[in-house]
């Protein structure tokens, strides 16, 4: 598996639908199978498009349903592990990677980039003689 341009979610994504992928093709006999399947495959295509997108309420309606669909293979994951066609060990790695992947997304979605105040607490930083546009002034 490669690194997506550094962006944790999306290689939790990634290593979750390979491991339900792995788990599918391990234990034919999965209680929605094809559900499980499409919603761990659908998780990391949705964090994708939401980077993909130029405007921050465009990529957290992305993540948003990211989200969702994190939830999704836990509570299947859940059924499979109550009806016996999954291990314990099956169930808790894939449930704990599905559980961070929505707290990674929780924090992402909260997160609104630098507002004013920060900027202007950070101003101590800026070089001596810079003016507040940014450029040098003449001295």
């Amino acid at each position: 598996m490669s690194k997506h341009r550094d962006l944790a979610v999306a290689d939790a994504a990634e290593q979750l639908s390979v491991a339900v992928t792995r788990l599918s093709d391990r234990t034919r006999r999965l209680v929605h199978r094809q559900q499980l399947l499409k919603a761990a495959q659908s998780v990391n295509s949705n964090i994708a498009a939401g980077f993909g997108r130029e405007t921050l309420a465009d990529r957290n309606s992305r993540l948003v349903i990211a989200r969702g669909e994190a939830e999704e293979p836990i509570k299947h994951l859940r059924v499979n592990l109550a009806s016996h066609r999954i291990t314990a060990n099956d169930y808790w790695p894939l449930h704990n990677r599905a559980v961070t992947i929505v707290k990674m997304l929780n924090g992402l979605m909260s997160w609104r980039g630098p507002t004013r105040s920060l900027l202007g607490a950070l101003w101590h930083l800026a070089p001596y003689g810079t003016s507040r546009s940014g450029t040098r002034a003449i001295t």
